[in-house]
């Protein structure tokens, strides 16, 4: 029997690519349910708000031409979540928030699940 060394190649490369499906947000291991991308790190800037996922993902939510407070949705990643987001007073060029609600700035991020996931600081 011959065999055709591209067609060997490309069945390694379709067994290796079958194999890269269970990444984060797919089954976690063991065949449970999917995990829940989270997230990690939240900065807030004047014009944007930047936040990083536990997928390794960075989302924004720009400010555009709203005032101080504004909402949106997460761009430029994966989770377009909702989001909130309200600037302290005075100027602010990074503010890195950390989860809970006890700062003048916040974030409030909406996950897929519906539940809120608030960040403050300031």
């Amino acid at each position: 029997m011959r065999r055709e060394p591209g067609l060997v190649a490309l069945l390694g490369f379709c067994a290796a690519l079958a194999g890269c499906g269970a990444g984060p947000g797919g089954p976690a291991p063991g065949g449970g349910a999917p995990r829940q991308v989270e997230p990690t790190r939240t900065v807030l800037y004047e014009q944007t708000v930047t936040v990083e996922m536990s997928d390794r993902s960075f989302c924004t939510g720009p400010r555009g031409s709203q005032g101080r407070s504004w909402q949106g949705r997460l761009q430029g990643c994966p989770h377009l979540w909702p989001f909130q987001a309200s600037l302290p007073p005075g100027r602010v060029t990074r503010l890195v928030l950390h989860p809970g609600t006890d700062g003048a700035a916040q974030v409030v991020l909406t996950g897929p699940d519906g539940r809120a996931r608030p960040f403050s600081g300031g």
